[in-house]
């Protein structure tokens, strides 16, 4: 009896150890854990492109035409010195017009508004009388039937004032040129003129396209206007020196300077030029 009793309970031991082994398996493999929800994944932004700010500098503004229109009315002013036909007071009518339309133009943040304004209305003026000539086209008769025409650099103060008429009242209507038989010269007349001006100084500022300027230098010859100091303004002309007609403020061609004097524009006799520099024979 006491050997059944243990033969049990040797049993139960054994059941109750396997029971026990039984249990130490990983509960994850015998219990399932409770399904927890999974987070939303938020998608990855795509960086976006930021805009550059806006340059804050202001574009540079396009030159104003002041000065172009002082060179476009130069050049009207040129022209009407020798128009003859309808077309070439046409010409001188489109110049006109331009320089206006380039004066009105000026900002009134330029310091050359005011100067401008007062422009415009001598422009008109020269405008009016172009296309007067225009109507009753005639043969020029030299600068002094040309209108008024005053394109001054605001830098220039004291314009140099024109020769009057009285200059060929008062002045030697002849060149004075030495007797041959106290002072003998192989010179022309002409040639001696032009190296008395170039010994005084004496500029001749004019272009290349300007028929006053041959003019001019057809009433000197060949030889003779070699000796004279010519500055070309035409920037396409040749050995031009624009810069020099802008210093001296050269408003129309061909305009002389005789010992530091601008004159009219406008061609001269060789008497008027002989008197101007005071010529009193071969050198």
């Amino acid at each position: 009896m006491l050997e059944s009793i243990k033969f049990a309970a040797a049993v139960s031991v054994a059941l109750l150890t396997l029971t026990t082994a039984c249990s130490s398996v990983e509960p994850s493999q015998n219990v399932s854990a409770p399904s927890t929800p999974a987070k939303a994944i938020a998608p990855t932004p795509k960086p976006v492109a930021s805009k550059a700010p806006a340059s804050s500098a202001s574009p540079t503004p396009p030159p104003e035409g002041f000065q172009e229109a002082l060179d476009t009315a130069m050049g009207a002013a040129t022209i009407a010195q020798s128009a003859q036909s309808k077309d070439d007071w046409s010409l001188v009518i489109e110049r006109w017009q331009s320089a206006i339309a380039l004066l009105k133009a000026v900002p009134k943040s330029s310091p050359n508004h005011t100067t401008s304004q007062k422009k415009i209305a001598e422009y008109q003026r020269n405008l009016a009388y172009a296309q007067q000539q225009e109507k009753n086209p005639s043969k020029p008769t030299g600068a002094a039937s040309s209108p008024p025409v005053v394109a001054v650099v605001p830098s220039q103060a004291n314009p140099s004032p024109p020769v009057t008429a009285a200059l060929k009242q008062t002045r030697p209507a002849t060149l004075v040129t030495a007797s041959r038989q106290t002072r003998p010269s192989a010179v022309s007349p002409e040639v001696a003129l032009a190296l008395h001006l170039k010994k005084a100084g004496a500029k001749m500022y004019g272009a290349y396209w300007c028929p006053a300027c041959t003019r001019q230098k057809q009433e000197f010859g060949e030889e003779a206007f070699k000796q004279i100091t010519y500055i070309e303004c035409d920037p396409a002309g040749k050995n031009a020196r624009p810069d020099l007609c802008r210093q001296a403020n050269i408003q129309a061609f061909p305009t002389w300077e005789v010992n530091g004097q601008l004159y009219r524009p406008g061609g001269y006799s060789l008497q008027e030029l002989a008197a101007l520099s005071s010529y009193q024979g071969v050198q």
